[in-house]
């Protein structure tokens, strides 16, 4: 398994070990031609790769999420029953010029009135790119953290945003990619997501929010055993495509 294709720590010229090697893409354009198998981390919409006028070859179609059963239902306490701050997450890629409308378009679960906690998780943050958003939020900020300490945060949201960038060749319906996407199935967190980009994912229990329309967002909680269940559904697909690519390699190129 080479886990990243841009890795080129992974210096191996041999065809016998190329062609038994399955290699993760993380982009939407492919960056190594000579291992023929290849498994993306999310779909892509290709027609992006045409406006960006690039001739290179796109990656595999073929795509798992990589999520696991990370939390269980009975280990997530039923938002609708708190009467606590709602916390949303912004995973990755806080370095870049945030969409401050999407941010001022949420609206707090209905009976809540105190002040949504934003909590900022990058290994790089822009703080001026948060500016004039006291009003609406308590925002609290962790840089380049380890993943225990992640884990730990991460127990504790209540829901996992995406799409805020404003950064027009990284964002999630361009071939970006999103750690939250995955993050949100793995810990039950209820991802909030743009329309543009889950026309791409097709998930069920989220919420979807217009990038190009700055309507209000009203937070709704999702049970977790919704969540759980489309989880196992995603998970349940990416072991049958392991095992099709699997039984391929074995079967093209024999025993090692």
């Amino acid at each position: 398994m080479l886990f990243t294709d841009d890795d080129f720590n992974f210096n191996v010229h041999e065809p016998k070990i190329l062609n038994r090697t399955l290699m993760i893409e993380h982009s939407i354009l492919r960056r190594r031609n000579n291992i023929p198998h290849a498994l993306s981390t999310r779909p892509y919409d290709y027609s992006f790769i045409k406006k960006l006028n690039n001739s290179t070859e796109p990656s595999t179609c073929t795509w798992a999420l990589p999520t696991y059963p990370i939390l269980w239902p009975n280990q997530k306490t039923p938002l609708a029953n708190l009467s606590r701050q709602t916390t949303i997450c912004m995973l990755g890629s806080c370095n870049r010029k945030i969409d401050l409308n999407i941010l001022k378009s949420f609206k707090p679960l209905k009976n809540t009135d105190s002040k949504i906690k934003l909590i900022v998780i990058s290994r790089e943050i822009e703080i001026s790119n948060f500016k004039d958003l006291d009003e609406h939020f308590e925002i609290e900020f962790h840089s380049n953290i380890c993943t225990t300490k992640l884990a730990e945060i991460l127990k504790t949201v209540d829901f996992l945003l995406t799409d805020f960038t404003d950064d027009i060749t990284h964002t999630t319906e361009n071939g970006g990619m999103s750690g939250c996407i995955p993050m949100a199935f793995s810990f039950l967190i209820p991802l909030i997501i743009s329309k543009q980009s889950n026309r791409i994912y097709q998930f069920k229990n989220v919420i979807e929010f217009d990038k190009l329309i700055d309507n209000p967002i009203q937070l709704e909680w999702i049970d977790p055993e919704h969540i759980a269940h489309e989880r196992e559904q995603i998970v349940d697909k990416n072991m049958l495509i392991f095992d099709q690519i699997f039984r391929t390699i074995f079967m093209t190129n024999g025993p090692v």
